[in-house]
This record gives C-alpha cells, sequence and structure tokens, in this order.
C-alpha cells in the first residue's frame, strides 16, 4: 500500500494578494504537511527553482526529486515536481510537454504557458513486484483546448504502459468539464472513494473566487483508494490557495513494526496475542500494594514488578500497558513529572525492553496521574482545559515515552488535536517510525472509571471530565472522532468502555476497518463481573469470556482487560 500526496504550492510571488502569505513565510507550514501526512511520494505544482531547494533542505536528507522547468527543460519556470523517499523507491522518470510536440519545451495549442508532466516508473526496494507509473502535471489556466487535448495526450501516454498508474495534478478543469470528462472515460476518480475525510472542494483562491474542485489523483482499475482526504489546515493561514488531497492510508510501518502488532492486523479467535494488561507502576521500587476495589490487581514497584511480569510472559503475554503512580508532593499544574527521567513509567519502559524485548510495552499518555488537580491537561481558573500548552505537554510525555523505547503511545486524555500534534512531534523527533500511535478515539465519561481512579490516584479534585470525554449517548460523536483521528495519523484506536459500547466498536469496525481496534474492558466493568460472581450471579470465567466474546464479535481485535493474566491460564487449559 502507498500513500500519494498532491499539492499546488502557489509559486513565490513577490507581491502577494490578499490573504496570501509570502514563501518564506508559509514554506516551513509546507513541508511540516508533507511530514505530518507520512507519505513517501509527493507530487507538487507551481513549484519554482528556489522553493524546490527550500524543499528538499527543510525535509532533510533521503528525498530525491523527479522532474524539471518547464521553459527550459531544466530549472527554469514551473516544475510538476516528484517529490519521493529514496530509501524505499527506485525511480526511472522521464519529462513530456503538454503540446503536439512533447518531447520539447512547447507551448501547446492555445495555452498561455508552456505545460509538463513528469512520467516516472516507481519499484518498491524492499518489494519490487510493487511497482507503478507515477504522472504529475498542471494543465493551462486559459487554453479549454490546451485542457482536452492534455488530457487526450495524457490517456495515450497511459496506454502505452501496462500495470498500475495514478495521475496526480492541478488538471484547471471541475469534474463536468471536458478535459475531467475524457480522463474519466478510461479512468476512476480518487475522491469517489467510498471512504473519504475533509473538505470537497480544493481551490481556494484565498476567498477572492467560489470554491471548485479542480486538483485530482486519477487511477487505474488495478488500483484501490481506501481513503481520499482534503484535509483542513493545521494552521490559521493558507499555506496555499490550493488543498493538498491524497488517497490516503496511515503511516503503515509502525503499524506492524512488532511481530506482536503484525498479530493484531489479523482477523482470528479469541487467542492470547490479542490481550493487553494494564499495569500501575509506582515510583517506591519495592511496592506491591494490593488494589482493594480491582480484585487480584496491585500497584507495583520496579524491583517486584520484574518478576511478575516473567511469570506472566512464560505463559504467553505480549503486551502491557503503563500507567504511572506518583506521590501527591511531585504534581503540579503542568504533570511535570509525566516525562521526566525518573517517572515510573520510563523506568519500567527501559526495564522491561532490558529484559523482555519481544514484550509490546504501550505507554498511556495522559496528565491525570501527574497534574494536582487530577485532570488530563492545564486548566484556566474556571476549570476548563487550555487545548495549546495541554497538547503540548502530551506531545513532550509521547516523545519522552517513546524514546525511552515504548513500542506504542496511546494518548487517553481526548483533548481536540492532540492526535496530530503528537504524530508531527514524533516525526521531528524521529521516532515515528517505529512507535505506534494508538488513539483512545471514543472514550466516554460516565461511571465506570472509579476503580482506576483509585488505584491510579487520579480522581479529579473538583468537577469532573464531561468537557472533554463523549457523552454516553453521543454516537455521532463517537462516529466523528474516529474519522478525525484517521485523518490526523493515528496507527491504531482504543474504545472504552467496552460491554456497554459494542455499537461504537461495530461502528469503529466499519470506519476503521483496515486498522486494528482495541476495546479497553475498564475498572468498572471487571469490578462488576468481579462482584456478580461473589455474589454467586455467574461464573467468572464464562461471564469474562463473554465480555471478551462480545467485544471480539463487535470487531475489535485487541482486548485490554485486567482479566489478562487469568486468560492466559484459561487459554492454555
Amino acid at each position: 500500500m502507498v500513500r500519494v500526496y498532491t499539492h499546488n504550492i502557489r509559486y513565490a510571488r513577490r507581491e502577494p494578494v490578499e490573504g496570501e502569505l509570502k514563501w518564506p513565510e508559509r514554506r516551513e507550514a509546507v513541508v511540516n504537511s508533507i511530514l505530518l501526512h507520512n507519505c513517501s511520494i509527493v507530487c507538487l505544482q507551481e513549484v519554482l527553482w528556489t522553493q524546490l531547494e527550500d524543499i528538499l533542505r527543510l525535509l532533510g536528507s533521503g528525498w530525491d526529486y523527479a522532474g524539471v522547468g518547464r521553459d527550459d527543460g531544466k530549472k527554469e519556470g514551473e516544475f510538476a515536481v516528484i517529490v519521493f523517499k529514496q530509501a524505499l523507491w527506485t525511480v526511472d522518470w522521464s519529462p513530456f510537454w503538454l503540446s503536439p510536440t512533447p518531447n520539447k519545451p512547447s507551448i501547446g495549442w492555445d495555452a498561455a504557458l508552456k505545460r509538463i508532466v513528469i512520467q516516472a516508473h516507481f519499484k518498491s526496494i524492499k518489494d519490487p513486484s510493487e511497482a507503478f507509473v507515477l504522472y504529475c502535471t498542471h494543465f493551462d489556466h486559459k487554453g479549454e483546448v490546451a485542457r482536452q487535448e492534455s488530457a487526450k495526450l495524457i490517456v495515450r501516454l497511459m496506454r502505452d504502459q501496462s500495470g498500475p498508474q495514478i495521475l496526480c495534478g492541478d488538471l484547471n478543469s471541475q469534474p463536468e468539464q471536458n478535459a475531467s470528462k475524457t480522463l474519466g472515460e478510461f479512468r476512476e476518480d480518487s475522491f469517489y472513494s467510498d471512504r473519504k475525510f475533509g473538505h470537497k472542494h480544493t481551490y481556494t483562491s484565498f476567498g477572492e473566487e467560489p470554491h471548485t474542485r479542480i486538483d485530482y489523483i486519477w487511477h487505474t482499475q488495478d488500483v484501490k483508494t481506501e481513503f481520499y482526504a482534503v484535509p483542513h489546515s493545521h494552521y490559521k493561514f493558507l499555506i496555499s490557495d490550493h488543498h493538498l488531497n491524497f488517497p490516503m492510508s496511515s503511516l503503515l510501518a509502525p503499524g506492524y513494526a512488532h511481530p506482536v502488532s503484525r498479530q493484531w492486523q489479523s482477523n482470528s479467535i479469541l487467542h492470547k496475542d490479542m490481550f493487553v494488561y494494564p499495569l500501575f507502576i509506582t515510583t517506591d521500587p519495592d511496592t506491591e500494594n494490593e488494589i482493594h476495589s480491582l480484585p487480584g490487581q496491585k500497584q507495583w514497584g520496579l524491583n517486584k514488578l520484574l518478576p511478575y511480569v516473567e511469570e506472566l510472559v512464560a505463559k504467553g503475554l505480549k503486551s502491557v500497558l503503563l500507567f504511572g503512580v506518583v506521590p501527591e508532593d511531585v504534581k503540579d499544574e503542568r504533570g511535570s513529572w509525566a516525562d521526566k527521567e525518573e517517572t515510573p513509567v520510563i523506568q519500567a519502559v527501559k526495564a522491561l525492553k532490558a529484559k523482555f524485548p519481544g514484550l509490546f510495552v504501550i505507554c498511556d499518555v495522559c496528565l491525570c496521574e501527574y497534574t494536582n488537580t487530577g485532570h488530563c491537561g492545564i486548566l484556566r481558573d474556571d476549570g476548563s482545559i487550555i487545548r495549546e500548552p495541554s497538547v503540548e505537554r502530551l506531545c513532550s510525555v509521547a516523545v519522552a515515552y517513546a524514546r525511552a523505547g515504548a513500542d506504542a503511545v496511546a494518548p487517553s486524555d481526548m483533548i481536540d488535536g492532540r492526535i496530530v500534534a503528537i504524530k508531527k512531534a514524533m516525526v521531528s523527533a524521529d521516532v515515528a517510525y517505529n512507535t505506534m500511535l494508538i488513539s483512545y478515539s471514543a472514550k466516554f465519561a460516565g461511571q465506570l472509571y472509579g476503580p482506576f481512579r483509585e488505584a491510579a490516584h487520579s480522581c479529579p479534585k473538583k468537577g469532573d471530565r464531561k468537557a472533554y470525554q463523549l457523552p454516553p449517548g453521543a454516537r455521532g460523536l463517537g462516529r466523528r472522532a474516529l474519522q478525525r483521528d484517521i485523518l490526523e495519523g493515528a496507527d491504531a484506536f482504543i474504545l472504552k468502555p467496552s460491554t456497554f459500547y459494542l455499537d461504537i466498536v461495530a461502528d469503529a469496525a466499519e470506519i476503521c476497518r483496515d486498522y486494528p481496534i482495541f476495546t479497553y474492558q475498564v475498572s468498572g466493568e471487571y469490578a462488576m463481573i468481579h462482584a456478580s460472581a461473589e455474589k454467586g450471579y455467574c461464573d467468572l470465567k464464562m461471564m469474562a469470556f463473554e465480555a471478551a466474546q462480545g467485544s471480539l464479535r463487535a470487531g475489535a481485535n485487541v482486548l485490554i482487560s485486567y482479566f489478562t493474566p487469568d486468560f492466559l491460564d484459561w487459554l492454555s487449559e
């Protein structure tokens, strides 16, 4: 699977129009958008040579390009350029001009300017059988005949090739106009994918003209579009007069970089690999405290944790989810202790990965265990979350856990915008390519978290979390949160609680069908099953299996459960 990105980035004009920033003020945003969306192949239009130099410099080492200036076949005039990661692809490319004389720089038909298309043959270095032809172009903005003839020329070029082919670019032609229709007779428009997100238009003209769709990704019938997106900007300004757009998968490598996460990509019957065990880690290395509200669960110091986990690994434990428990006197309004080197989660990650390198270690990313308010972010005086500094703290914590060796980070705070920010921070820190980003996308406020908050010492000192966790009846918000987090770059999704929200699990299995879906059987659900069994109302083992199989049947393929040690025994029987 490959993710291709196309964007008309707008010439570096000396005198910007109203609403437009000068190139030096927006070039970093253009490059950050490329990095954020984790595409290994990027098609760009309206690129001057000086802009291309800036883009390659800001992207850093490991990137190359295919393209020439349209005016002289060297560096003069616009580049319709393909930028790609050298380590992933071998590329054989050539330019053609959109004119009756396509092999030399020339103006075609009634066009106002010379126009060019880059034809590039891509082959995966890791898997040479993954190969396709990619075209990047920019049709003339004035010549209607030129646009129609350019479409015919490209169709002829594509007919001369075999195998999968993709065409990206700014066609200056709306879907109902002739050039688009010509391409549509032979190719498929990714816009009509069953799963698309973001804007319906691609051209904004900085607000001067009606918004239209003139940027496209066409493909042959042997190419399947998993997602298509025209994502909303993450900036307070427009980085171009065109929105970027792409057929979309996630950054794939973190999702299968570890043998356990590879297993999660497969649908299967209930088995040990799909269980994740939550653990509460304290600062005192010799702690082993019973959690009275969670029968059979304990707070663990590092010296006691390792022998306990060793027993479970011998039984088949594959993954753990870590939560920190710290003294009240180190908590502050910013949760500063969350990413300190001595925090118990970072110490536990290092120790667990050193002793059990095959264990998949997930770190919960939140501030509630570390703030003196017990809330998941930084608060205003009125008790509301201050979003931007809270998200900045979450980014720092996620990067710290990834650098410590975590296989995955899982933000559970539910603050808007944190997934895209964390993904961007991880890319910048060069930890995104081997650290899975698992989003608690649909976490519902309710009455089922009480035992956990006692265990983690994270109960809010004042107020509640209803302003940033989802209302229990809000199915639509749950669906929208999943769609948003796909777009923002999550690699997998956690839904909690589980038993009362299996409709959301089923929705996630539909919306995120190409991703691992986790359910978290939360502390209240676990305690309820235990309490019912103690009263003799049910069989503990049978009820635990019924709950787990309900999640699996609804569409989950990974189960976060305090019953994990029990299942390791039960599934061995």
